[in-house]
């Protein structure tokens, strides 16, 4: 979760909304961060989660980092047998959405 936050605040732009949302739906627990920052061009989603790739950025700001947060937030999430999806439109923003299971096994629902 921090990476996500911390990504989706330097990648806002200044003093914009970052949206953080919890639901829950057949014993999934869904969380979004959405923000409404710089977006990531869709030629670049597919890479997002490689170990080491930064977005190239076309003018001065330099967001620092070395690559690897969103390449170990899948590989947590993926030890704990969720998932996540990004939605972005350039300029607009981005959404990344986990998707992860309950704790809570047959024996204890149907209690």
């Amino acid at each position: 979760m921090t990476a996500l936050i911390d990504n989706a605040i330097k990648f806002s732009h200044r003093r914009g909304d970052v949206n953080i949302k919890f639901s829950t739906k057949n014993g999934t627990l869904i969380i979004s961060v959405e923000d409404h920052g710089i977006g990531i061009a869709t030629t670049s989603l597919p890479r997002i989660f490689d170990r080491f790739y930064q977005l190239e950025q076309s003018d001065d700001d330099l967001f620092g980092g070395l690559g690897i947060g969103l390449s170990i937030t899948r590989q947590v999430i993926g030890q704990h047998r969720g998932k996540i999806e990004v939605e972005s439109r350039l300029g607009r923003g981005t959404t990344f959405t986990l998707f992860l299971q309950t704790w809570m096994n047959e024996k204890e629902k149907s209690s």
